[in-house]
């Protein structure tokens, strides 16, 4: 049986990925991003909790935030992962102003994607658990910022960050659920990676709640 045919398409973009990503100088990876390393693993924070690449097999592994134990990587997290380690820009920077994921689609004449809309399930989890949302923020690393009923600045890589921000449901609308990156972010990742990352932070965010 041609195993090839069995293979689903993440499988097989994530072995073309750990490929791709065999063929990048890893020495220059740790002294461009300061990772610690060892023989197996290139080790770094990812969205706030621990992340780490095996250097031989090109694998993600990313640590649960509720256990600490290394588990596989998804789609969302590794996708995003090798988009950060091998097609970020020298040189990329924040620059501390933050546009919802509409917005940066403008900056790179991309089709936007379905909008916030697309985090209206989670929403949904989050209200009436506004207390338990910000603590999953801070466990994550996050600072409080202003905006919402609940809103942090949370760490993605390195000095790059992302905002999510939540407003509870009332008597006329429905509660929402906002993310916002960074104007530099496409330095850093391709457009449609930045949904790659809101959707690997909210299961985080969502496994703390």
């Amino acid at each position: 049986m041609d195993r090839g045919k069995n293979m689903s398409n993440y499988e097989r973009t994530k072995n073309q990925m750990c490929a791709e990503f065999l063929g990048y100088d890893q020495e220059k990876m740790i002294e461009r991003f300061g990772f610690e390393a060892d023989a197996q693993f290139l080790k770094f924070r990812f969205l706030g909790s621990g992340c780490r690449v095996n250097r031989r097999t090109g694998e993600v592994e990313c640590a649960d935030p509720v256990t600490g134990k290394f588990l596989a990587a998804d789609f969302n997290e590794a996708m995003t992962v090798y988009d950060l380690l091998c097609w970020s820009k020298p040189g990329a920077a924040p620059c501390g102003r933050y546009m919802n994921l509409q917005s940066l689609a403008q900056l790179c004449g991309a089709a936007s994607w379905p909008g916030n809309s697309g985090f209206a399930e989670q929403a949904r989890l989050f209200d009436g658990r506004t207390e338990a949302l910000v603590k999953a923020a801070e466990r994550l690393g996050g600072r409080p910022v202003s905006g919402g009923d609940a809103a942090a600045e949370i760490p993605v890589f390195g000095e790059l960050r992302a905002i999510l921000r939540f407003w509870a449901s009332d008597d006329e609308f429905e509660p929402q659920l906002q993310i916002l990156w960074d104007e530099n972010t496409l330095m850093y990742m391709h457009y449609e990676t930045a949904w790659y990352a809101s959707a690997a932070l909210l299961r985080r965010v969502c496994a703390l709640v």
